[in-house]
Parts: structure tokens; sequence; C-alpha cells
């Protein structure tokens, strides 16, 4: 039979705010979560500390941010950017429209962008959150400890405005998109890299050599094989 998958399991670790707001350990996760219940549902976040009294300094400044906006009338429980994505994945996997080497790509994309969006709402992203977006990814370096490149922040951002049409054509909870950042000017401007080719002197040389080759007597077979008539 097969395995069962462990349950997870809660801890409450400190209650504050008259307990409408609790800090909590999830298994046998060492950062602590903030957890309350406002506008009829339950709010989780992850503070991104270890320790109880910056756990706690952080999730005082996230419940009190929440309280503003409710005073403002904004309404906390809108549709999360990462759960629109889930539907735009699927959706290309179901439609088909484009390879699968490419909706392979969407997927590898979104693994690396996934932890700029969490628990963040579809409304929530304007023209300044993707700037700071922009510039998050170009302060981050590649597996090989080189920065960024502009032509690779702009695949970033392709794929979200991917995600954003998705989000107001099919899942009708976006009105309109935001401004995305332009690429041009020193710093961003996406420079071509074409490949590497011979120029008429490199490629003669080549062919002349080829042609030596093949009229070599005795060549092995498996260097080459002359065509049949």
């Amino acid at each position: 039979m097969p395995d069962t998958p462990a349950r997870q399991t809660t801890t409450t670790i400190k209650k504050l705010m008259d307990g409408k707001l609790r800090l909590e350990r999830r298994n046998a996760n060492l950062n602590i979560y903030a957890r309350t219940y406002l506008q009829g549902k339950n709010l989780v976040f992850r503070t991104r500390q270890t320790r109880i009294v910056e756990a706690t300094d952080t999730a005082t400044d996230w419940y009190l941010g929440l309280l503003d906006r409710v005073g403002r009338g904004e309404q906390l429980h809108g549709v999360l950017f990462s759960q629109v994505v889930e539907k735009f994945l699927a959706h290309a996997d179901q439609a088909k429209s484009v390879s699968e080497g490419q909706r392979r790509n969407y997927r590898q994309k979104w693994e690396l962008l996934k932890p700029h969006f969490e628990n963040v709402k579809v409304t929530d992203i304007d023209a300044r959150f993707l700037l700071e977006l922009r510039q998050k990814r170009a302060d981050a370096t590649t597996k090989n400890g080189t920065r960024v490149k502009p032509t690779t922040l702009k695949k970033d951002l392709v794929l979200v405005r991917l995600v954003f049409q998705h989000a107001k054509e099919w899942e009708k909870c976006l009105k309109e998109l935001p401004q995305f950042p332009s690429f041009r000017g020193d710093t961003w401007a996406v420079v071509p890299s074409p490949r590497p080719f011979l120029n008429h002197d490199q490629w003669t040389r080549v062919r002349d050599l080829a042609k030596e080759r093949m009229e070599e007597r005795d060549l092995n077979p498996i260097f080459y094989t002359p065509p049949t008539s």
C-alpha cells in the first residue's frame, strides 16, 4: 500500500493582540508563521523569522498593515497570483498552443519567480511592484556567479504578462494589466548576442579541407560514406 502522507501539525507559540494574532510553527519548519482572522477568513503570513522576538515585530507590523487596509475599504481576500499561475499552466497544457518545451520553460521560470509572489494577490501587483521585481532579479546571481542579464529579466516579465492576460481574459479577476517596465537605456537594454558564425575566409578554408578529406585514399568509411547514384 502507498505511504500515507504525513499530516501537517500546527503549534501556537504565542498569542498577540488579545488573541487576534497568533504566532505558529508548522511541523519541523523553523520559520514562524503569523495567523489572523479578518473579513470572514483566515490569513496566514510567513514572517521569515526563526526567533519569537523578531517574529513578533514582523507579525505585528503585518497585522497593523492589514487593519489599515481594511480601514480604507480594501478587500483582503482577492485571488492570489500563484493561483492564477497554476490555472495558466494547466490551461497551456490543455490548449497546447505552444510546444511542450515552451510549457516546460514556463514551469521552470515560475519556480524561479515563485518566492517573489508568496501571498501576493493579482490586484496587489502594480507598476511599482514590477519595477522592484526587476531590480530584485537583477541583483541576483546565476549558478555561475554572474549577474542576471536584461534578456532573462525581460523573459521573467513576459511570463508575468501572460499570467495577467490569463487572469483578465479567462479567470475574469482583473480588469486591466498594470504598466510593465521598459527595457531601454544603458542599464536595461537587451543587447543581441547572436551565435558565432564563420566569415567567408574561414568557411572557404573549412570547405577546402573537407573536400581534401573526402578525396583521401583508403579513408575509413566511418568518416565518409560516398553518395549512391
